[in-house]
């Protein structure tokens, strides 16, 4: 993407939007958010206050546009089996919307997706729409790539509504509760800091090989949830013990989830520079200061 392009970022007010924002800002494009929200966004950044599953509200934020990140939607693994409906209005229709208007408008389109080995809610509305993606690609013309971000962590991850592994166990940690953790433990998952993620998120975008494809992020590399337990119990000097729970609905036992990087080094020259225990000491040093308040 040349500079003093205009992109609009669906779901910009996110955690992983913020920290691609200040990426994209320093690279020089003009940054516009499509949002539910307009707050605490940056004073710089105009705002389209609206649900991606209008399509008006989707029409108006496109305009002028030279590229779109599609971040918007609805996250939970167990918490959207209860809400299907929902996630597919916002998670399906709205992604359709989104690339509707960009084959319209000839917007390039990023659309950022999962890795999908499970048979629940979340995982077939981020499937299906990237299906729609590559059937607007074939059929209408859509310049459009797809990444799956893997488990993307760092300060600012939400750790309330929807349970994610990293801020979960660190903010139980740091108040000396029981960690949970489903089975043994003896699933895996591939952790990706934020820096890195939006990094290879970007550099994908800007690659012209990748367009038609999906592109995994991740590190390459997996670790077991009990693994990541006691890293954090060890980081936080904490005594919260282990609970060991049930494995939770919509997860299958023992998954191994790890990111395949062949074609993410293929188009881009992107390498990992955060290791785990470097991003890990940051974001604890980060809830640390949360939990004070």
């Amino acid at each position: 993407m040349k500079k003093n392009k205009r992109i609009l970022i669906t779901g910009g007010g996110g955690f992983i939007g913020k920290h691609l924002t200040n990426l994209l800002k320093e690279k020089g494009y003009k940054i516009y958010f499509l949002d539910r929200s307009d707050k605490n966004i940056p004073s710089d950044v105009k705002v389209f206050k609206g649900d991606v599953s209008d399509p008006r509200v989707v029409a108006a934020a496109m305009k002028g546009m030279d590229y779109v990140y599609h971040l918007a939607g609805l996250l939970g693994t167990e918490e959207l089996l209860f809400n299907t409906a929902e996630a597919v209005r916002v998670n399906v229709i709205g992604a359709v919307n989104v690339m509707e208007e960009s084959a319209r408008n000839k917007v390039k389109l990023l659309l950022v997706s999962k890795p999908n080995p499970w048979l629940n809610t979340y995982s077939i509305t981020k499937e299906t729409s990237e299906k729609f993606c590559m059937m607007y690609g074939q059929e209408f013309g859509l310049k459009a790539a797809i990444v799956k971000w893997f488990n993307v962590y760092g300060p600012g991850q939400k750790y309330q509504h929807v349970q994610k592994a990293i801020p979960t166990f660190i903010v139980k940690a740091l108040r000396g509760e029981s960690l949970p953790v489903f089975d043994r433990g003896e699933q895996t998952a591939d952790f990706i800091y934020t820096s890195d993620a939006v990094r290879a998120t970007v550099d994908v975008a800007e690659a012209p090989a990748a367009e038609g494809k999906v592109v995994e992020i991740g590190t390459g590399e997996e670790t077991r949830v009990i693994d990541l337990a006691k890293m954090i119990i060890k980081m936080t000097g904490s005594r919260s013990k282990i609970k060991f729970l049930p494995m939770r609905k919509g997860e299958d036992l023992g998954a191994h989830v790890v990111a395949d990087v062949r074609l993410l080094k293929r188009f881009t020259k992107f390498k990992p520079e955060v290791d785990l225990e470097t991003g890990m000491s940051e974001t604890v040093a980060y809830y640390r200061e949360i939990i004070k308040k």
